[in-house]
């Protein structure tokens, strides 16, 4: 409930961390992918949390980590959509599979509650026109 009140302390923090996330998630494509995959779902489970808390801050930070320091009163226009790029299963690991995946689909669907355009982008991405 304490960060319930922090907008601030939440965008900050978002955008301090999501760049870690995309070297974690390169990381994970490498022969160490079982331990980052650990962390990458961990960090999963921290990002569905602060969607959970605050969906605009969180996605106005993720904007701003894309766009660097030139983000003050930027728009969100999908950047969220990169999201969708990440190794969201672990090959042979049913354990990682069944703990984590459903905290990237519960992102998904915050991020789609939240920005209908998001909705539209996810009907055309290359991951689910399969």
């Amino acid at each position: 409930r304490l960060l319930e009140c922090h907008d601030e302390w939440i965008f900050q923090f978002t955008k301090a961390i999501y760049p870690s996330f995309w070297k974690i998630e390169e990381g994970s494509r490498s022969k160490k992918r079982h331990e980052i995959d650990i962390l990458k779902g961990e960090m999963m489970r921290l990002f569905e949390r602060l969607i959970q808390l605050k969906p605009k801050e969180f996605l106005d930070a993720i904007a701003c980590s894309s766009l660097g320091d030139s983000c003050a009163g930027e728009v969100l226009e999908n950047h969220a959509i990169k999201i969708m790029d990440i190794y969201v299963t672990a090959k042979d690991n049913d354990v990682f599979n069944n703990t984590y995946t459903v905290h990237f689909y519960n992102i998904l669907e915050a991020l789609g509650d939240h920005d209908e355009s998001f909705l539209e982008d996810i009907l055309k991405h290359e991951n689910f026109t399969w």
